[in-house]
């Protein structure tokens, strides 16, 4: 029944077969239209009007529901922050100039975890994507009833500054280091491989800290993924970024990287080096700990206020107020560290504020 659609609904339904699990936002003109079930699911969440124009592929009525083009910044933002994918289909002619129907194509998909507009950001933190990697290991325990040991490789990518950490360590089947690591980072999305998706317990914890997705990079295992990682840095080894050996690492930071690029539609260059850390490093805060501390939400309502980082948050960059975010949840444990960046800090203060602080001073915050 195809023939009863218009050659611009044929593009449509071409968009939402390649995006299936997004939400389209079709340009037509002056506005961005979203039709079928996507038209009711957009008028619901945006409280907008929903109408019909055209013919769906039975010859019936289809559901319309739009925005004008120059709105999309307060209400895209709207559905992001509710957990949904948002593909935009962009006209990629002057209409005026095309002979026809205008080229219509997927120019961006927009998620949780890879918003790059700040508008979409509830405060200046970090905007970042978690992806999970893990495999049974064996059993650990005295006990008859063994516990099972999952080693995890993690990875965090903020796709809007660019940063790119990965870490791998060893937890139990309850995942409480995994829930701890997503607590003190607070990711906006999780992905997970089908493996750990399916556990209905871990994806269930999940969920009641941020928004999870199922994806599964077509690779065939943690060899090609360090393969592809040296590609898009344009290294020989990947000693240098700490993670050669770390596999789970490697698998967890391919994924985060293959993500982006399958969202942003272009080359992410700016993603120009991959951190390993160690919670080794760190003084580890688990969840229940950085509740009932009020380190940086509240319990009252999980908001900011009267937190210990609203309260000493006097920074005058979101740079850093997002680094003041990270300090607090990962207090360091190398009194070495510590002194340095006290020395760098104590430096800072120091300096007028039309003075330029030392390479040194800079060397010393990066602690």
């Amino acid at each position: 029944m195809t023939e009863m659609m218009t050659p611009a609904m044929r593009q449509y339904y071409e968009a939402k077969q390649a995006y299936p699990d997004a939400l389209i936002f079709f340009r037509m003109g002056d506005f961005y239209e979203s039709f079928g079930e996507d038209a009711k699911t957009i008028a619901k969440e945006l409280e907008i009007t929903l109408t019909a124009r055209g013919k769906d592929k039975t010859g019936e009525k289809m559901p319309l529901a739009g925005i004008p083009y120059h709105a999309i910044d307060t209400y895209l933002p709207r559905l992001i922050n509710k957990g949904y994918k948002v593909a935009i289909c962009e006209q990629l002619e002057d209409p005026k100039q095309a002979k026809g129907v205008v080229k219509r194509g997927v120019v961006r998909v927009v998620t949780p975890g890879t918003a790059i507009d700040s508008s979409m950001f509830s405060d200046a933190s970090n905007n970042y994507l978690m992806a999970v990697a893990g495999k049974e290991v064996g059993k650990s325990g005295k006990n008859t009833e063994k516990e099972k040991e999952i080693e995890i490789g993690v990875s965090f990518l903020d796709i809007s500054t660019g940063e790119f950490l990965t870490t791998q360590f060893r937890d139990s089947e309850s995942f409480e280091k995994l829930l701890s690591e997503l607590a003190r980072m607070h990711p906006a999305e999780c992905i997970l491989p089908p493996s750990l998706y399916k556990n209905t317990d871990l994806a269930s914890r999940l969920k009641d800290q941020t928004i999870i997705q199922e994806f599964a990079p077509e690779i065939s295992g943690t060899g090609e993924a360090g393969e592809k990682l040296k590609t898009h840095f344009k290294v020989a080894t990947l000693e240098g970024m700490g993670c050669e050996k770390l596999d789970f690492a490697v698998y967890s930071a391919w994924a985060a990287l293959e993500y982006a690029q399958t969202t942003q539609l272009r080359d992410l260059t700016h993603i120009n080096t991959l951190r390993t850390y160690s919670n080794s490093e760190f003084m580890i805060l688990d969840s229940v700990t950085l509740h009932n501390l009020e380190i940086v939400k509240n319990v009252r309502d999980d908001g900011d206020e009267n937190s210990l980082y609203r309260i000493l948050n006097y920074t005058k960059t979101p740079m850093g107020s997002r680094t003041l975010k990270k300090w607090f949840l990962k207090p360091l444990l190398s009194v070495e560290k510590i002194n340095l960046r006290l020395d760098a800090v104590e430096e800072l203060a120091a300096t007028p504020c039309s003075a330029t602080i030392s390479e040194t001073g800079f060397q010393k915050l990066g602690t």
